[in-house]
């Protein structure tokens, strides 16, 4: 993917960060890490990732998938939280569908509660592919919120 600059779209929060994605083949898969800092986070903080998440088709086949996920690396063990996701899931007893839409929407990760020490967390949008096909992906406004213990 080739990024690049996605007009301000009318919010008060500046412009979006944007990347053309090319899917090939089926069940490829396409990340786009928001990387959030660590330092200051606790033990009882409650953190999660979201982002306005916009896809638009290009030409071929719309995404199967398109989900955030939380990835905190905490007493040196990576964790991956359930997805806030549309679409199929990766099974492959699913139906081969893919996304009836250009997506426009808030996705968020669970809560996840700092139990030990966190030196690292991020925020992972993927896309996963039905199809050959060129999806613009647009990412508004990503945010890594915290309730303090």
């Amino acid at each position: 993917y080739s990024a690049r600059t996605i007009a301000n779209d009318g919010d008060e929060f500046g412009n979006n960060v944007g990347a053309r994605v090319t899917f090939t083949a089926a069940s490829e898969e396409q990340a786009i890490d928001i990387v959030g800092d660590p330092t200051g986070l606790a033990v009882g903080d409650k953190v999660r990732f979201g982002a306005h998440i916009k896809t638009k088709l290009q030409s071929g086949a719309r995404p199967k998938q398109v989900s955030i996920n939380l990835l905190p690396t905490q007493d040196g063990t990576l964790y991956q939280l359930a997805v806030s996701a549309m679409g199929a899931n990766y099974s492959a007893s699913n139906p081969v569908l893919e996304l009836p839409y250009d997506t426009d929407e808030v996705l968020m990760t669970p809560w996840f509660t700092v139990t030990g020490s966190l030196t690292a967390i991020l925020g992972r949008v993927w896309l996963v592919s039905i199809g050959a096909g060129v999806v613009d992906v647009e990412i508004g406004r990503p945010t890594m919120e915290v309730i303090k213990a």
